[in-house]
């Protein structure tokens, strides 16, 4: 039964499909254009020659002033979907973005609106960009994109890949540590810099280590600048000689030395049977393409004896000479930035943060995740269940295991630690299990090697002591203060040291004759009580929940990263503002300043400062 109703299902569908094209067709001819000379749906064509597009037509154009045959593909959803065009004939032979079955790649705009009023309208639009994509492919014009592309062409025919970790901004040929390990019944193979201990990264990122693994000889090549040469083309495969023009050739003079150099130095940790060779080709927009060959069976006998002598492929050929195309996985950290819109500038930053609780265990995941290199993180308390919900970690961070002592909590800086180092291992992070003032009085920092410090404690007392003590240093990192208020109303970081001494946390308490002090950002009124307590007095928390703490915590990341860029100057007070109705209803009282606009915030976000502050004024 359930099959009989797919079955109708499906051929209603097809039904509505030949319909459309027959309606297509209609409208095609009534369009004012002259590209499309003629339109014929294709009978009974083999989905599987055009990526199982069942619905297919063969278009007449001209390229060149050549006519030319070009199908086109209709997915079940056209046209709230783009079509998908194939060249099968080769008589332009071949050119970019052609794949090997035919697809033609011309367009990378997956967020692109059609209006879906006009099938015939959408499909003359890309029917255009095709042509011009062909046409730049018959006269050159587009020959780089060859090299945009290369990795893609690079993958047909490749039989292995290697996880990789290069790094491509040094342009000197070297040894990369490559071995290879059998994992589940396959092998898998790894390269990296040599003198990098990258195991943690590759337990973390692999779920494997080296044990039983086996090294073999890697030479990377990086290519000059303004090298070009045409990727293999469908089935066609490089010669040997060709694979040596294209990356000898393509060497500078200083790095061939340094090549014939590295292979006449003897090793024995490599294991001879394999050469592997990997290739860095520079593209013009800044870009490395990656490719690769294994080479194998090069080995020469000696006359009169068993004994064989193995030679790089690229200094002597043996008859038997093998090779496999091998393509490169990339996971190199500055790689995996450019790839999620991280920042490859932080990579040598050392961002040290002061609170591991709600809002900087946020911070601390935030800076691992755009990439800082070092992160330190204090604080002497402890995990609890209660924690969990507005914290970074979850419930499974809370407790651990000790041999002789039973059931522990662990303590946030190690149980974020870990959690940090699993999930992004090119972030270093070390942890002080104690008082921020106890590592001050223990020296434990050398602060001309810490970029950032960010304090998110939410103490007052505590934070003017931090901000006095950061200030008289002879030349003290940029440090924020960031700390959330009650109940949604919101949240603020404050910049300090940063290039301007002027403009501190003490200036928020600025004295106003014989009041009380209080914090002059705050969005709620000041001596209003807020706090509560579930089980008495060792359960009092301010009331906020986790989308406040996230919320102060990326403003809080966003503003240090750009303090670390150099895009902010100054030390600005910056804050975001909750709609307050939770606040308001429950009969608490705000503030004059959280009256004011999100603009007018932004304008007024140097005014805090007290020109007689007795900290930064002075």
């Amino acid at each position: 039964m359930l099959l009989r109703l797919f079955q109708v299902q499906n051929r209603r569908a097809s039904d509505g499909m030949k319909l459309l094209i027959k309606e297509l067709k209609e409208e095609l001819a009534l369009l004012d254009q002259h590209i499309l000379l003629d339109f014929e749906a294709l009978v009974a064509p083999n989905p599987m020659d055009y990526r199982g597009l069942k619905e297919t037509a063969k278009l007449s154009v001209l390229i060149d002033g050549e006519p030319t045959e070009i199908i086109v593909g209709f997915p079940d959803t056209f046209p709230h979907a783009l079509p998908s065009f194939f060249y099968k004939e080769g008589f332009f032979g071949s050119f970019p973005h052609l794949e090997e079955d035919g697809l033609i790649c011309f367009t990378r705009n997956e967020s692109l609106i059609l209006d879906s009023r006009y099938p015939a309208s959408i499909l003359i639009n890309c029917l255009e960009k095709v042509i011009d994509l062909m046409e730049k492919g018959l006269y050159g014009e587009n020959k780089e994109d060859y090299l945009l592309e290369f990795e893609a062409y690079w993958r047909n025919g490749a039989e292995m890949k290697i996880y990789s970790c290069i790094d491509t901004q040094n342009q000197t040929v070297r040894h990369l540590d490559l071995w290879l390990k059998e994992i589940g019944g396959n092998y898998s193979i790894f390269a990296s810099e040599e003198n990098e201990n990258l195991s943690f990264a590759i337990e973390n990122i692999f779920q494997t280590d080296r044990t039983g693994s086996v090294n073999c000889r890697c030479i990377y090549f990086p290519l000059e600048k303004n090298t070009f040469f045409m990727p293999p083309i469908k089935d066609t495969e490089w010669s040997h000689a060709t694979i040596k023009q294209n990356i000898m050739g393509n060497l500078s003079s200083e790095n061939q030395k340094v090549f014939r150099s590295l292979v006449q130095k003897k090793s024995k940790k490599f294991n001879t049977k394999f050469d592997f060779v990997i290739i860095g080709l520079p593209t013009s927009n800044g870009n490395v393409v990656l490719f690769s060959y294994a080479f194998y069976d090069n080995e020469f006998s000696i006359k009169g004896s068993a004994k064989k002598i193995p030679f790089h492929p690229f200094i002597l050929r043996c008859k038997n000479l093998k090779k496999i195309k091998a393509t490169i996985s990339r996971w190199h950290p500055s790689h995996m930035l450019n790839r999620t819109g991280g920042n490859t500038t932080l990579m040598n930053k050392h961002v040290l943060i002061v609170g591991a609780g709600s809002i900087g265990s946020e911070i601390a995941v935030r800076f691992a995740k755009a990439g800082v290199e070092k992160i330190s993180l204090v604080d002497h308390d402890i995990m609890e269940l209660e924690n969990v919900h507005r914290h970074a970690l979850g419930s499974n961070r809370v407790f651990q295991l000790s041999e002789g002592r039973g059931l522990l909590h662990q303590f946030k800086v190690h149980a974020l630690a870990e959690e940090i180092q699993q999930k992004y291992p090119f972030t270093t992070v070390k942890e002080y299990a104690k008082n921020f003032s106890d590592c001050l009085k223990e020296e434990l920092f050398d602060w001309s090697k810490v970029d950032l410090v960010v304090v998110s404690i939410g103490m007052p007392n505590q934070e003017m002591q931090i901000n006095r003590h950061m200030l008289r240093l002879q030349d003290s990192p940029p440090v924020l203060y960031t700390w959330v208020e009650p109940l949604g109303i919101g949240g603020h970081v404050l910049v300090t040291a940063n290039q301007v001494k002027q403009g501190c946390y003490q200036c928020l308490f600025k004295p106003e004759e014989d009041d009380p002090i209080y914090n002059r950002s705050a969005f709620a009124e000041p001596f209003q009580e807020f706090s509560k307590a579930v089980t008495g007095c060792g359960s009092v928390f301010t009331p906020y929940n986790f989308l406040d703490s996230e919320r102060t915590a990326i403003l809080t990341a966003a503003t240090g990263i750009k303090v670390l860029t150099q895009e902010i100057i100054d030390n600005p007070l910056l804050s975001w503002k909750g709609d307050g109705q939770t606040f308001l209803s429950q009969g608490f009282h705000s503030t004059s300043r959280y009256a004011l606009t999100e603009e007018e915030l932004h304008a007024s976000r140097l005014m805090y400062k007290d020109l007689e502050c007795p900290v930064c004024s002075f």
